[in-house]
Parts: C-alpha cells; sequence; structure tokens
C-alpha cells in the first residue's frame, strides 16, 4: 500500500522561495483550499498533485511512501479513534 507523506510535501514547499498562495494560484486552487489539502483536512487530487511536483520539479514519486498493512491497520486505528 502507498500513502502521500503530506507532512514531506508541506516541508518542501516551506522551504522553497514561494509562498503557499503561489502555489495554490499556479495549481488553479484557493490558498484555503491549498492549506486544507496539505493538512489532510481534504484530499489532495491526483492533477493537483501532478502540477505540484512539476512545479516542485520533483519526481512524481518523491512524496509517496510505501506503508506494510500493520502500519496501515494501525493508522486507521489510530484516527478512528
Amino acid at each position: 500500500m502507498y500513502s502521500l507523506d503530506l507532512r514531506k510535501l508541506k516541508a518542501f514547499i516551506e522551504d522553497s522561495v514561494h509562498k503557499q498562495e503561489w502555489f495554490a494560484q499556479q495549481i488553479g486552487l484557493t490558498g484555503k483550499m491549498f492549506t486544507n489539502m496539505l493538512s489532510g483536512k481534504i484530499k489532495l487530487e491526483v492533477e493537483a498533485y501532478s502540477k505540484l511536483c512539476v512545479l516542485l520539479q520533483v519526481s512524481h514519486g518523491e512524496f509517496i511512501t510505501e506503508i506494510n498493512d500493520k502500519e496501515s491497520v494501525i493508522g486507521r486505528m489510530i484516527s478512528t479513534g
């Protein structure tokens, strides 16, 4: 199973010379929507992720991590309480 590492993506964006608002505008989103995507409140759509990777000049696999089934089960248990 694979997962998007939002913390790594957000840190990468914060370390860039551009602000989040700039990235949001470049991929056609509002600043609020972009912030919500980076915080995991709403899903980051594949198209937006692809555009971000192009803007950041990284491969599309840069922020994708493989998780094993045990980690997946633990994550679901924590998120569902």
